[in-house]
């Protein structure tokens, strides 16, 4: 999965660039496969489309993808460049980060020992399962895979439905228990693994306590998370007041305008960053997104352990 480093001197779309290399370089994408588009990679790693466009135009230009018109990007057959060229990139990456570990104070066995390192978890992490997790939207199959991913030092991919074509080679997919069927109808050859969803707990309190009278501002990055979050706030609390909602990336008037109506304001991960401009200093505001339950994780851990042992 991609990750921004927004404390880094690169630009994000700099940082799309190498690590969308190192993926294909990987095998993670197949010579005519279509990479996501622009706005669903932008919206699982949470940047601006314009960034992942730039970065794709940029993988065009060196031929590594090819853009075609109604159909998004598709990974080239083979890389325009040639040893020689690759080569010489390579060397002055090298060269860089060689002269950022000497300004670092690191001696030569220092570096030594540190490039032997990362180089022996690269080389052994290749041959590590490929897992998914399945979203019931993307906001969900991000946080999810993140979580997963943290918590078991894994390499995890978020998905919907609509990418599951993409994953067919996947090992495992981690879905919520209310879409299992589907999976094992779409991946029948890959493992799936249940998982019941949970929200944090100041989230359940909070909202438990609110009357009918009271009203919930909920904020997404995207319209799709809107209804299934909504209902999944109210099954598990009982809430019976009013929930009024807007997508951040589609309409920053719309939002402004529940939160005014709003007692207690909730926002998704991926809508913080615009969220917090709408939300007044007196008002309760809570991060909400859905994760897997504790006794869930560990399952996931013992049958990924059981399937890599036998």
């Amino acid at each position: 999965m991609i990750q921004i480093d927004r404390n880094a001197r690169a630009p994000i779309h700099e940082q799309i660039v190498d690590q969308l290399r190192f993926l294909i370089a990987r095998g993670r994408f197949s010579p005519g496969q279509t990479l996501p588009s622009t706005r669903t990679l932008a919206d699982q790693i949470g940047v601006s489309f314009h960034s992942v466009r730039k970065a794709y135009q940029d993988l065009v230009n060196e031929g590594v993808l090819v853009a075609i018109r109604g159909r998004g990007y598709m990974l080239a057959e083979r890389s325009s460049s040639t040893t020689s060229q690759q080569m010489e990139r390579g060397a002055a990456i090298v060269q860089e980060a060689l002269h950022r570990l000497v300004g670092l104070g690191l001696g030569e066995s220092d570096i030594e020992y540190l490039v032997e390192e990362q180089l022996s978890e690269l080389l052994s992490s290749d041959g590590g399962p490929r897992v998914v997790f399945l979203g019931r939207y993307a906001e969900e199959a991000k946080t999810g895979a993140a979580f997963v991913a943290q918590s078991l030092q894994l390499d995890v991919e978020p998905a919907v439905f609509a990418d599951l074509s993409r994953f067919e080679d996947a090992d495992f997919v981690i879905a919520p228990y209310s879409e299992i069927r589907l999976a094992m109808q779409r991946l029948p050859r890959t493992d799936v693994i249940g998982v019941a969803m949970g929200l944090p707990g100041e989230v359940l309190e909070q909202t438990a306590r609110l009357y009918s009278q009271d009203t919930v501002a909920l904020l997404t990055l995207s319209a799709a998370t809107i209804q299934p979050l909504s209902n999944e706030l109210r099954r598990q609390t009982g809430f019976p007041g009013q929930i009024l909602a807007a997508a951040v990336s589609e309409s920053a008037e719309a939002a402004g305008r529940v939160v005014e109506q709003a007692d207690v304001v909730l926002y998704t991960p991926g809508a913080k960053r615009r969220a917090i401009r709408f939300i007044p200093k007196n008002t309760t505001a809570l991060l909400i997104h859905a994760f897997p339950t504790a006794q869930s994780m560990r399952s996931i851990g013992d049958a990924i352990s059981a399937n890599l042992r036998s």
